[in-house]
């Protein structure tokens, strides 16, 4: 046994000594081959970023497998640039095996030919190389010639070889890099000499930091001065400001009046976005164009100029066509016992009123006029926009719809007096209703209206081209109700004097006897009160 192992000793070193001696040593490549793999330049991207300034960003597709030492840009003014011409090199790849430089030291006008470049331990490996003209203008610092409290006036100069399409002055309030590509203020150059400009920025606020930049463009893009901060000085003019007499919303042929109320301007010129202009200091216009119409009001004192603007909506008129002119004259006011059968207390005595001309309206206001002045519509029966406003009451009408219709127009309205409302009904003739002895031709009453209002010019108008002065609704006027007329004007005016409790109503309903439908016919009612039965007309 001992013999045995002995022997497996004896033997182990041996077979180890055969493995070491059997391992493959590496075959050297073949004469004329290098397992070398260089890195790879998918892309190069050139951009002037100022006069001077380039920046340029390369990527590699492919590293390779050699250590990179350093990597950059060369650059020169003669083809081929190596790393001996100039260079500029980085710290670290970015994302997707890019790397950024920017080159500056430039000179405009000047022909450039650029090269990425990587650099191994073995060799220098150049990527495509790029042709570029250095065509961004440059713009000297500005020269401030003068300030006023709304002016700054400038001088610059321009240091470029290359054509320039444009130039000028951009600026904008507080401190700050005003740029064209933000809408900043700006003012083109027109006149230039020797490669200089001088440019007058007006229309600027007084007591106000502006920061200024000068600007040139080429093809290759825009070159900037400097900022030049200017502060203006304080003026006489210290504001430009005026107040509306209407909504910012109106109707067409609204009448607005231009309260000014500026401070220490001297002068004033006015544009109301239809090409009427003005200088007054406190125009009245006439809006007739449909749209928005953006009013400019510019104030000025000794050249510094401020302005102030709004915008009014104009919108279509519903009121455009309503109005009928009624002549003046003498009529004698009451119940006429000749022409009508039945004769109210309320309606005695008949006397004489002398009634100066004016202008009525058509039509009992109907629901599409409410609605467009107020934004709503009270009517019980609101399915019909054409038919008369309803559940409105006295108080309604002359402390709402009446403001509210002149804040839309400019022009002054109000409720008929009651010898104006039964002087226009009567239509210059003398008939039981207002236009015929027979009701069914011009109003709408219990008998023929199946108790809902109707629309408005449904039946035949008066002598004065009025609708519905007897029935449809009752009307709203102006005056207290009195049991009947003892003591009543004889001018037209109306009678408010003692006051009551009570406002008079006239003209019949959709649901009332022919009785009440009656010329002469006299009703009242609480000024709160709202019923579906009563609305109203306006006079002026």
């Amino acid at each position: 046994m001992k013999g045995v192992y002995m022997t497996v000793l004896l033997t182990l070193p041996a077979l180890i000594l055969v493995n070491c001696t059997l391992e493959k040593e590496p075959e050297p490549p073949p004469a004329g081959t290098t397992n070398r793999v260089d890195p790879v330049f998918s892309s190069t991207t050139l951009k002037a970023i100022s006069h001077d300034s380039i920046r340029a960003e390369a990527r590699l597709s492919d590293l390779g497998n050699l250590n990179i030492l350093k990597y950059g840009w060369v650059w020169s003014q003669n083809p081929e640039p190596m790393l001996n011409d100039n260079n500029l090199t980085l710290d670290s790849l970015g994302i997707n095996y890019s790397f950024v430089s920017v080159i500056p030291g430039l000179i405009v006008g000047n022909t450039y030919h650029l090269r990425p470049f990587v650099a191994t331990g073995a060799d220098t490996i150049y990527g495509p190389e790029t042709t570029y003209l250095m065509g961004i203008p440059k713009v000297n610092d500005m020269i401030l010639l003068d300030t006023a409290a709304c002016l700054v006036r400038v001088k610059c100069s321009l240091q470029s070889p290359i054509l320039y399409t444009a130039f000028g002055i951009v600026y904008d309030i507080g401190p700050g890099l005003p740029t064209l590509q933000q809408n900043d203020g700006q003012a083109p150059g027109t006149v230039i000499s020797n490669d200089s400009f001088e440019i007058d920025l007006t229309m600027l606020n007084p007591n106000t930091l502006y920061s200024l930049r000068a600007y040139a463009i080429s093809d290759s893009g825009i070159g900037y001065s400097r900022v030049l901060p200017v502060t203006t000085p304080f003026s006489l003019i210290e504001s430009a400001s005026f107040a509306i007499s209407t909504d910012a919303k109106i109707f067409k042929g609204a009448i607005v009046t231009f309260t000014n109320t500026s401070v220490g301007a001297t002068s004033f010129s006015w544009d109301f976005g239809d090409g009427v202009p003005s200088t007054e200091a406190s125009p009245t216009h006439i809006f007739n164009n449909l749209g928005n119409m953006t009013v400019v009001m510019t104030a000025e004192n000794g050249g510094c100029r401020l302005t102030k603007d709004t915008v009014l909506t104009v919108t279509s008129n519903p009121f455009e066509d309503y109005w009928v002119p009624v002549p003046g004259g003498i009529f004698m006011m009451g119940c006429d016992e000749t022409v009508q059968d039945t004769c109210l207390p309320s309606e005695l005595p008949v006397h004489e009123v002398t009634i100066s001309a004016f202008e009525m309206g058509r039509t009992e206001i109907n629901q599409e006029q409410w609605q467009a002045v107020t934004g709503w519509n009270p009517s019980a029966f609101n399915t019909c926009l054409y038919c008369p406003v309803e559940l409105v009451s006295w108080d309604q009408i002359v402390n709402e719809f009446i403001p509210a219709l002149y804040r839309k127009t400019g022009r002054n309205y109000r409720l008929p007096t009651e010898a104006e409302w039964e002087y226009a009904a009567r239509g210059g003739a003398n008939t039981k209703y207002a236009g015929s002895n027979d009701l069914d031709m011009v109003g709408w009453h219990f008998g023929n209206s199946a108790l809902i209002t109707q629309p408005v010019e449904g039946k035949e108008d008066n002598g004065y081209g009025l609708f519905d002065m007897s029935g449809n609704v009752w009307e709203w006027v102006e005056d207290y109700w009195h049991n009947d007329y003892t003591g009543a004007p004889t001018d037209g005016s109306p009678w408010v004097d003692p006051p009551g409790f009570a406002r008079v109503m006239r003209g019949g309903s959709y649901r009332t006897d022919p009785l009440f439908c009656r010329i002469s016919s006299r009703s009242s009612l609480s000024s709160i009160t709202k019923r579906s039965d009563v609305g109203f007309r306006l006079a002026r």
